[in-house]
């Protein structure tokens, strides 16, 4: 149980005395709060000296082992540069030889070649050399027109006209 106090006190001093407890409090209140900032504030320079000393450690290693770790991407990048090359010469590539016997079983006794010009840049073949009669120059242009890859084959008329030793060029464009 509480005693109980007799208060005579002027209003004025009690007046006074309650704004020096309010003071007291807010005093006393902003004392803690600058405690706890300081406490704050040295927690934060000692995390800062931790921090830093292991970003200094973290990039010593960095510039220790950066060479060991870079060379096997180098070396990766040379092998996918390579790679990708040996793609794109896969993709060009035309087997020739094949070509080239498709086109030579069409000459026969009758036919002597001079000239076989492929270029694949422009899509275009010429053949050219003579045939010992009209219909050897015939079936040798329709046996071209069957493969796959060349396209249809014009005589020029002037080619037509000689019966025998019939020189001829065949100009057309190819498919490979």
């Amino acid at each position: 149980m509480d005693p109980t106090r007799l208060n005579i006190a002027p209003t004025q001093k009690k007046d006074y005395l309650s704004k020096i407890l309010y003071v007291q409090f807010f005093k006393t209140a902003i004392e803690i709060l600058l405690i706890f900032v300081a406490v704050f504030g040295i927690a934060l320079l000692g995390t800062q000296s931790i921090l830093q000393n292991y970003f200094f450690y973290s990039t010593a290693q960095i510039a220790v082992n950066g060479p060991v770790h870079t060379a096997p991407k180098c070396k990766c990048k040379e092998i996918n540069k390579t790679i990708s090359n040996v793609e794109e010469i896969q993709k060009n590539y035309v087997q020739w030889t094949q070509i080239m016997q498709e086109l030579g079983a069409f000459v026969t006794p009758n036919i002597s070649l001079s000239l076989i010009n492929i270029n694949k840049n422009n899509q275009k073949i010429i053949i050219s050399g003579q045939a010992k009669t009209r219909e050897d120059l015939l079936t040798i242009k329709e046996s071209l027109e069957k493969l796959d890859y060349i396209n249809k084959i014009d005589i020029p008329l002037e080619q037509l006209i000689k019966q025998k030793e019939v020189p001829f060029v065949f100009n057309t464009t190819i498919e490979l």
